[in-house]
């Protein structure tokens, strides 16, 4: 891919975004990306669904590098996305995309502050799960859009401060979810309304009582099907793997930095397949290479990469580019 567009060291400077300055400001980022549709499609996010801030939305970016605010765009908090393989469609933000790019939109969700989207365990081909940052738990219908809430995962899990969840993935049976909320009492304590949880679709049950930000997998295929989560305690940043032979196994790796402690300054870790079977893991101030097989009913060959100060939403490959989205003006 070639381009016109100026470039420092990698960025586009043309393809900043940004919030408006009224009503009132607060936090913005971009909270998902996602190469569909022969475009580049990524959600930014205002900090509260209360929608303070204006110019967010849904955007797309196309092989001249042209970006444009799709006109279904809604402001929101938005950091969410899946690739729905049965109906075809990306699910990002509350928008639902076919490969021709026509866009639709969960009306009924376009007020939850949208943390996740998950595969379902009972009706994979039509229905998928959402997550809210305050602990909404939906199903919702990939045809008809129609949202359902299934749970308050405050009271499910026993949360009774402030809730801060981030990820969800389904696979082997389980839906497993995390919450990262830890803030400076927590690190006095030495535990915080952090949660790892999992739902077999019967019963919710914690797997362990400290912050975590992301979880991910591969649900499909000979290349590994192992479940990974990313958190962090007091100590050091962790990794728990799950193995149908082996359940869950916890790996403790060093933290890059203390600047990303905070619930709220770690806006969001991930774990993304950026090279054919290949991982890039965020983990506390630290890009680490993650396998994607697993070999002897365990995980081998974690290699760290880089450090960094930088807050990044998302990541992913696109024609051929690394590309990487951040939420760097924050006040914070």
């Amino acid at each position: 891919m070639t381009s016109h567009r100026a470039q420092i060291g990698g960025t586009f400077p043309h393809l900043a975004v940004k919030a408006g300055h009224a009503p009132a400001r607060t936090e913005t980022g971009i909270g998902a990306l996602m190469p569909w549709a022969d475009r580049l499609w990524f959600v930014t996010y205002v900090a509260h669904k209360s929608a303070t801030g204006s110019g967010t939305g849904l955007f797309t970016v196309n092989d001249a590098l042209d970006i444009s605010k799709h006109p279904a765009s809604r402001v929101g908090t938005y950091a969410n996305r899946i690739i729905h393989k049965e109906s075809n469609q990306l699910i990002i933000g509350p928008h639902a995309i076919d490969t021709d790019g026509r866009v639709r939109t969960f009306e009924d969700l376009v007020d939850i502050r949208l943390a996740a989207t998950a595969r379902h365990l009972a009706d994979p081909a039509n229905k998928v799960y959402f997550l809210g940052m305050e602990g909404e738990f939906y199903e919702a219908d990939v045809h008809t859009l129609k949202a359902t809430l299934l749970y308050d995962l405050l009271k499910e899990l026993a949360i009774p401060g402030r809730a801060h969840f981030k990820d969800a993935y389904t696979d082997h049976g389980r839906v497993v979810v995390v919450n990262n909320s830890y803030y400076p009492e927590d690190f006095e304590r030495g535990w915080s309304d952090g949660r790892l949880a999992e739902w077999d679709g019967r019963a919710w049950r914690v797997l362990a009582r400290t912050r975590f930000n992301t979880v991910t997998g591969r649900c499909e295929g000979d290349l590994g099907r192992a479940i990974y989560a990313v958190g962090q305690d007091r100590a050091s940043a962790l990794l728990h793997v799950y193995l149908p032979e082996t359940g869950w196994r916890v790996y403790r790796l060093p933290k890059g930095t203390h600047t990303q402690d905070h619930a709220w300054t770690t806006e969001w870790p991930r774990i993304r397949e950026v090279e054919s079977e290949r991982w890039l893991m965020d983990a506390s101030g630290l890009f680490y290479e993650l396998p994607a097989m697993t070999y002897g009913s365990a995980l081998w060959g974690v290699v760290p990469i880089c450090r960094h100060l930088r807050i990044i939403g998302d990541y992913c490959s696109w024609n051929g580019l690394l590309v990487m989205a951040g939420d760097q003006t924050t006040p914070i």
